[in-house]
C-alpha cells in the first residue's frame, strides 16, 4: 500500500517585510531577508545539502537523505514561503529535528518568524495517492 505524501509550505515574514499596523509590503526587505537567511541556511547544511542560492528561488537539496528531500525560499505576498518535497508522514518524522534547525531556528535568527494571519503553514496533499488509498475512503 502506499501512504499518502503531503506538501509542507511555511510562511515566514517581520514587520520589516510587512507592517501589520498599515498592510505596507516592503518587497526589497522580503528579498534583502530571503538571501541572508538562505546564506545562513547554506552554512549550515553544507556539505550534507546542495545549496543553489544564486537562483530567483533559493533551494536546499539533501539528495544523500533517506528519503532524498529538498525545500525552496520562494515568494508570497509580505512573506518568504518555504515549500518543502512532498513526503510521507514517516519521513516527515525522520527529518524533523533537521527541519527545526534549518527552516524554523535559521528563519528566528535572522529576524523571521510564522504568523496565522499570513499564512503560517499548512500542508498539500497528492490527490491520486488519496483516490487510490482505501484509508482514504471511510464507509
Amino acid at each position: 500500500m502506499r501512504f499518502p505524501r503531503f506538501g509542507p509550505e511555511f510562511a515566514f515574514s517581520n514587520d520589516k517585510i510587512y507592517d501589520l499596523e498599515t498592510g505596507t509590503k516592503n518587497m526589497d526587505q522580503r528579498q534583502k531577508f530571503r538571501a541572508a537567511w538562505a546564506e545562513l541556511i547554506k552554512s549550515r547544511c553544507e556539505p550534507r545539502c546542495k545549496a543553489e542560492i544564486g537562483a530567483s528561488s533559493p533551494k536546499f537539496s539533501f539528495p544523500n537523505d533517506t528519503p532524498p528531500w529538498h525545500f525552496v525560499l520562494g515568494t508570497d505576498p509580505a512573506v518568504i514561503e518555504v515549500q518543502m518535497s512532498p513526503l510521507t508522514l514517516e519521513e516527515m518524522k525522520k527529518i524533523a529535528p533537521e527541519v527545526q534547525e534549518l527552516i524554523f531556528n535559521s528563519a528566528s535568527d535572522v529576524g523571521l518568524r510564522t504568523y496565522e494571519f499570513l499564512g503560517g503553514g499548512h500542508l498539500n496533499m497528492s490527490g491520486e495517492i488519496l483516490r487510490d488509498n482505501p484509508l482514504a475512503h471511510k464507509k
